[in-house]
């Protein structure tokens, strides 16, 4: 049975994000869900956690549901790596008859009724392009806007290394349903909080060098977020900015959550794949996640750095 034959026989499909939601996220779910329903599906747009806000802007973010009690026909997982990315809405997979797979991050190893996972692609956006033309599932102009948003996002606005000819020329095609690409990067790159650059200013106070300067970490707390009133969202772009310090080779971004830390690796060259797995997380060659239970800033940076 084709993923077609099993969109035709569903009546209610759920299409759910992951915690902590990103561009590459939110808009792969939002182009999913509207053309779902251009096509004349029942669909709920689940999303557990809080959108930032320089995503509220695409298409169909006003109409979505927190609500996990729900049965369902078919659930559509858009870049999720493992099923506790979805956090408490990971219940669904359980209630629902068919669960699709669609994802790019290299420790996905799910195995459901569809699975369509391409490391080597730059987005899982760039993966449900795809999927609808080989589909023949509607696109217009808002599903392009939000397939446009995860590409851009999640390939660092065209830098990184998982760009490909074929990355281009999907742009393209983009480019021919009249999408307001002005729109997509104003608010992706030049909408920033004074949170925002609170955060940045208190992490770099905080950042440190290791290895001849081949290794720069930092950190946030809590109170830092209490402080200056700031969304999760708002620190997105530190472990970047780190990375493209010129000495760096791995940059790390530690953000105290209750009772653990997540960490984020970003590399130049380096594998930090490897290192994130033995972390309990995953992700891609040069990003990557992780979590480690403890409220001791000090232990967390000692057994990251010795697994470095």
């Amino acid at each position: 049975m084709t993923p077609r034959d099993i969109i035709d026989k569903s009546e209610k499909i759920a299409v759910i994000s992951h915690i902590k939601p990103d561009g590459d996220n939110l808009g792969s779910l939002t182009a999913m869900s509207e053309s779902l329903r251009l096509y004349g599906k029942d669909v709920d747009s689940i999303i557990i956690d809080s959108i930032p806000s320089n995503l509220k802007f695409l298409y169909g973010l006003d109409n979505y549901t927190s609500d996990i009690n729900s049965n369902y026909d078919l659930l559509i997982m858009l870049d999720s790596s493992d099923e506790n990315r979805l956090g408490s809405a990971k219940i669904l997979i359980e209630n629902s008859t068919k669960v699709f797979n669609i994802d790019h991050h290299i420790s996905n190893e799910m195995n459901y009724d569809y699975n369509k996972v391409e490391p080597t692609r730059s987005s899982t956006g760039e993966i449900l392009y795809v999927f609808l033309k080989e589909n023949n599932l509607p696109i217009d102009k808002n599903v392009a806007e939000s397939i446009f948003t995860a590409i851009t996002s999640d390939s660092g606005s065209f830098r990184y290394d998982t760009v490909s000819s074929d990355t281009f020329k999907i742009a393209a095609e983009l480019l021919e349903y009249d999408i307001d690409r002005d729109k997509i990067n104003r608010n992706l790159f030049s909408s920033n909080s004074v949170a925002k650059v609170k955060l940045l200013e208190t992490a770099l106070e905080r950042l440190e060098f290791y290895k001849d300067g081949k290794i720069g970490l930092t950190y946030l707390l809590e109170d830092d977020f209490t402080k200056f009133n700031a969304e999760d969202s708002d620190s997105d772009g530190i472990v970047e900015f780190i990375r493209d310090i010129d000495s760096v080779e791995i940059s790390i971004y530690l953000r105290q959550v209750k009772n653990e830390f997540k960490g984020s690796f970003r590399s130049v060259e380096y594998n930090v794949e490897p290192i994130a797995r033995k972390l309990g997380g995953g992700g891609h060659k040069r990003a990557a996640g992780f979590s480690i239970k403890s409220n001791d800033i000090d232990e967390v940076i000692k057994i990251v750095l010795n697994e470095i």
